[in-house]
């Protein structure tokens, strides 16, 4: 399917869809004032394990911007977009056409407003600097208004998710029963629910299967650390649905 950013016209909206998924697990909207200079830099940046290489890899030779690399030390991944102009013409462009879904995307929103502030006034005042500053200074870990966010507006579509799972979920077995299982801060309580419903939803692929109920995917919250994860255990929902959408699902991608 087409979209309307002029930088990415040989990009599928597909991809664009898996890569905003995948921004919602994996990707952090940077800004680094400098106070002695009054410049700001923006960062768009993803981390991930040394192995994950190949994807930021993928990332970087379809959309045309960033670099991915090994870090210094040689522990993790990383693939960062820092020049203005890719900041403006690409990665903002991405997240206004198809949007973010976790509380990420306020931490977006804050980073877009600083950039237009950047882009409108070239060489910054010291009032401007300082707009910047205290929006960075609500982003990210730092975040405490999630006033903003309306997770009644949310609907996941196949290549989000797929994207989104790459970076937040987990296939495994716990005493030998096996689980698919995505987490999220709590605050982003609404995209949760709003994949429960996208799972319920998936057709049925194994029609030789006499019972089948989602009914049993179940949330856990940890208090420690505000995180909460949904958990689906039961086989044959694993077998009829959760399977057959990535073995279909990868191959779109």
């Amino acid at each position: 399917s087409t979209h309307n950013i002029p930088k990415l016209s040989h990009v599928s909206s597909e991809f664009l869809q898996w890569f905003v998924g995948f921004s919602d697990g994996e990707g952090n909207f940077l800004i680094s004032p400098d106070l002695k200079k009054i410049t700001v830099k923006f960062r768009f940046k993803i981390n991930l394990h040394v192995d994950d290489l190949s994807v930021l890899q993928l990332i970087e030779s379809t959309l045309g911007v960033g670099k991915a690399k090994l870090s210094e030390n040689g522990k993790y991944a990383t693939y960062e977009v820092i020049t203005f102009e890719d900041i403006q013409k690409v990665i903002i462009p991405i997240f206004n056409t198809f949007p973010l879904l976790t509380t990420k995307s306020l931490d977006f929103n804050d980073f877009k407003e600083a950039v237009n502030i950047k882009e409108k006034l070239g060489s910054l005042t010291s009032i401007q600097f300082n707009q910047i500053n205290k929006l960075k200074a609500g982003m990210n870990a730092q975040r405490t208004d999630y006033t903003k966010y309306n997770s009644n507006l949310i609907t996941i579509n196949s290549y989000w998710f797929l994207g989104f799972v790459e970076g937040e979920g987990t296939f495994g077995f716990k005493s030998l029963v096996p689980y698919f299982q995505v987490a999220q801060k709590n605050h982003s309580q609404g995209v949760l629910e709003a994949i429960k419903l996208f799972l319920k939803n998936l057709p049925r692929t194994h029609m030789d299967t006499l019972t089948t109920s989602t009914s049993n995917t179940h949330a856990i919250i940890n208090k420690k650390t505000n995180v909460i994860s949904y958990i689906v255990t039961d086989v044959d929902v694993l077998y009829d649905y959760i399977q057959p959408f990535f073995e279909i699902g990868r191959a779109h991608v």
